[in-house]
């Protein structure tokens, strides 16, 4: 599942802060954050020759929940030019975060040098040196890898990017695994048959997860904060970074975003 924001409960009850309701809330919480005088995000673009994925992520969110997913759709087979108002808008909105250097941790230079799978990581240090992340459901393995000591729902939770245009409510992103037999055997098609159960297909997605917290998730509810994940079909869609034909990078259009380091490529 895309679209996560990851935070620490403990850490936002010490500070009094609660969970944004809509686009609106997460920026004036971003900004309270900033003005305390920590950064309230971590980002991390790196991914070594997939580098500027995580970016995508932060766009496709953007740009179905403020254009729908009529204009994702477009975007995505290319209807809709990169260039095109809405999607430039979608940099425009994301910019107002990653282009603020009091928004995120260690500013551009850091974005794009920080592994995605360490980026999340200092929302668990003392004091906690930014207090949101978003990545997607996979990002708890490496939370619990790197920091072996969490506890989900207690040391971190997530809320969904909330809704910007209310036209779109509930828009969602997503991804999903294949599974490819090369080689028909009874072993392999057994191991086909098994893969496609319900059972582990509920335990790769509920991985990282309480067991109680699981439970709900199966429920289609937020672990946290008791919000619907079932999501209407019409708004949900796959994510664009895999659905776009040439798998365009994040680095195709940086310049929108205020992410332009001037570096060669």
């Amino acid at each position: 599942m895309k679209g996560p924001i990851w935070y620490s409960p403990k850490q936002f009850q010490t500070k009094g802060y609660t969970v944004p309701k809509t686009w609106d809330d997460l920026i004036s919480l971003s900004k309270k954050i900033a003005d305390s005088g920590t950064t309230p995000w971590c980002v991390g673009l790196e991914s070594g020759a997939s580098s500027g994925w995580p970016g995508t992520d932060w766009l496709e969110d953007i740009v179905i929940r403020q254009a729908g997913p009529d204009v994702y759709d477009q975007w995505w087979q290319g209807k809709a030019k990169w260039s095109s108002a809405e999607i430039k808008k979608a940099w425009q909105t994301w910019g107002t975060i990653v282009a603020d250097p009091k928004m995120v941790l260690g500013g551009k230079s850091a974005m794009v040098a920080t592994a995605f799978g360490d980026s999340g990581n200092p929302m668990f240090t003392n004091p906690p040196k930014c207090f949101m992340h978003h990545q997607a459901s996979f990002i708890t393995d490496f939370f619990t890898k790197a920091n072996p000591s969490l506890k989900a729902g207690d040391d971190f939770n997530f809320f969904m990017t909330p809704d910007i245009d209310t036209k779109y409510a509930g828009a969602v992103t997503g991804a999903g695994d294949l599974f490819g037999m090369f080689k028909d055997t009874p072993q392999s098609r057994a191991l086909m048959k098994y893969l496609t159960r319900r059972r582990p297909l509920r335990e790769q997605a509920g991985h990282g997860l309480s067991g109680q917290d699981l439970g709900r998730l199966r429920e289609g509810v937020d672990v946290g904060e008791g919000l619907p994940l079932r999501r209407e079909r019409s708004h949900a869609r796959r994510d664009e970074y895999g659905l776009l034909e040439g798998r365009a990078r994040l680095r195709e259009r940086p310049d929108e975003a205020g992410l332009d380091t001037h570096e060669p490529r």
